[in-house]
């Protein structure tokens, strides 16, 4: 990030979930302030998916508009992150990983669902289609 957006205070920042405690408000905050990386650590429920989800929206909007890839070690907490992001935020995502292990919730956000959904997917089984015909019989000559 450019240095002058490091110099982040919250009457600065403007939370896009009002439900935010004083805690996870600071520790947005001082994720945006963060000159190299931010820790957010906790016991499960103490909002860490909550303060992961309004970083993201923080980061994704202007004046910053950064694009954001979203690690996690498992596949329940980047469900939940994404379930977060998904309700309503505004935030275009995909989810990537083994379908079998996402959340039913989250599975119309994989890229394999959403690929599968999109304008050009008939035209693109229309074409394997024909690419499968072609190859049988290229196979019989």
């Amino acid at each position: 990030r450019p240095e002058s957006s490091r110099q982040v205070e919250e009457r600065e920042v403007t939370f896009t979930r009002p439900t935010l405690n004083d805690s996870q408000r600071r520790a947005v905050v001082r994720a945006l302030a963060a000159k190299d990386c931010f820790c957010v650590l906790g016991p499960p429920g103490s909002g860490k998916s909550t303060v992961v989800a309004e970083l993201v929206c923080q980061l994704v909007r202007p004046p910053l508009s950064q694009k954001v890839l979203l690690v996690t070690p498992s596949n329940i907490a980047a469900d939940s992150v994404v379930e977060k992001l998904a309700g309503g935020s505004g935030v275009r995502l995909v989810r990537v990983g083994h379908f079998a292990r996402i959340l039913p919730s989250v599975q119309p956000l994989t890229l394999a669902y959403q690929v599968e959904r999109s304008e050009g997917a008939d035209l693109v089984r229309d074409i394997k289609k024909d690419l499968g015909k072609a190859l049988q019989a290229i196979q019989k000559l």
